[in-house]
């Protein structure tokens, strides 16, 4: 007796790595993009793209993350108690190659950070405009799914793959922009679907993630995200620049009155004054630094009395408090460029977590975030573009 085989169901998806990408292996050297990066990736999309929708169905958050958190098991696999597989097999191919990196420009040196360049660049990159495949291998239909259930997982592997494309990168400093990655093709099966080719189709394609749900309890989609295209051009480091030096003018508070060769705006004076008086006074503040709500933690050095403060939250196991505003540097078929710039606000830090400065090697100064988070800041910093389009 013959057996019949027929091919599994898959997914496929092409990205075009847009900007430079900070990813490698134990040793930081850019060798390849593994699996494990890819899907770490769709697992945080996938979450940002479902809460809303489970949040809407339940009472309280506490019941909604417990159905989020099963859904995701039963998807992505779980190591929970004797844990459970994925759902599908993830394959990688990409022709990107270690690249040789050009000296940056002042924005794109503010948007790398310290830990990426100092002079120089501190770790190896992935080339841009190479491409990464991914296919997702899709396993048959359990006995205890329906088609419809089946269907359905299989349309939130595809918008996760999507947003990742419009939205997201890989590596160190993807939020800010670099490991970019577009999403050039996308096929369920052998139906293809449909790639924005411009900022209005982006603006169409995105209108179905509209939420209504309050502010949520990790970093996720809803009725309080907002996603700009900030400004547009033709080359990807040209225009990633353009908001690295419009994001240094606006937080910056400069040395001798400049920030680069433009006069300093200083419109953070308080939070230098605040982080000065506590180095001087070494009392708890009354409040914490505006600028928090870009991320944790904060480093202030005082070039003229040489004195050094730090900013984080004050648990072992959460040192730090990712950024809550995405930057992501997009290029359209037609090879136009847009930065991306999606705002996703969340609770800042779990309840009874507590933030602390740290003055030389002895001083702490603890207090309780609580309500002290003002998301209008980053508004603020969004609202600075001229040429914005708001697509969500």
């Amino acid at each position: 007796m013959s057996l019949k085989f027929t091919e599994p169901h898959v997914i496929r998806a092409t990205y075009r790595i847009v900007t430079p990408m900070f990813i490698g292996d134990a040793e930081q050297k850019a060798s390849g993009i593994s699996p494990a990066s890819v899907k770490g990736a769709l697992r945080f999309w996938w979450r940002a793209l479902m809460w809303g929708k489970i949040r809407a169905d339940f009472p309280d958050d506490a019941s909604a993350l417990k159905c989020l958190h099963c859904q995701e098991g039963s998807l992505f696999g779980s190591s929970a108690d004797k844990g459970n597989a994925a759902a599908f097999t993830l394959r990688v191919t990409s022709n990107a190659k270690a690249a040789t990196l050009s000296s940056p420009q002042p924005g794109i040196i503010y948007l790398l950070g310290q830990g990426l360049y100092r002079n120089v660049y501190l770790r190896p990159a992935l080339a841009l405009d190479a491409t990464l495949k991914v296919e997702l291998h899709i396993n048959s239909k359990t006995e205890k799914q329906t088609q419809a259930d089946y269907d359905v997982q299989n349309e939130q592997l595809v918008q996760a793959l999507f947003a990742l494309g419009l939205l997201g990168g890989l590596g160190s400093r993807a939020r800010k922009g670099f490991g970019s990655l577009s999403i050039e093709s996308l096929t369920n099966g052998k139906d293809a679907v449909a790639i924005p080719k411009n900022v209005t189709e982006l603006t169409t394609a995105l209108s179905s993630w509209k939420c209504t749900v309050g502010l949520p309890p990790f970093t996720a989609i809803s009725s309080q995200a907002r996603i700009d295209v900030a400004t547009q051009g033709t080359k990807p480091l040209d225009v990633l620049n353009k908001v690295g030096e419009e994001q240094q003018l606006y937080r910056s508070y400069g040395q001798k009155g400049k920030v680069g060769k433009k006069d300093a705006e200083q419109n953070f004076r308080a939070d230098h004054d605040l982080v000065a008086k506590i180095i001087d006074d070494k009392k708890s503040p009354s409040n914490i630094p505006d600028r928090s709500v870009f991320g944790l933690p904060h480093n202030y050095f005082f070039s003229s009395t040489k004195k050094k403060a730090d900013f984080a939250p004050a648990a072992k196991e959460r040192t730090r408090r990712a950024s809550p505003l995405f930057i992501h540097t997009h290029q359209f078929p037609d090879k136009k460029v847009a930065v991306i710039q999606t705002l996703l606000p969340a609770t800042f830090l779990p309840q009874g977590d507590n933030l602390e400065f740290k003055v030389g090697s002895s001083v702490k100064v603890l207090f309780n975030e609580k309500t002290m988070i003002d998301w209008q800041v980053i508004h603020t910093y969004m609202d600075r573009f001229a040429e914005k389009v708001r697509v969500l």
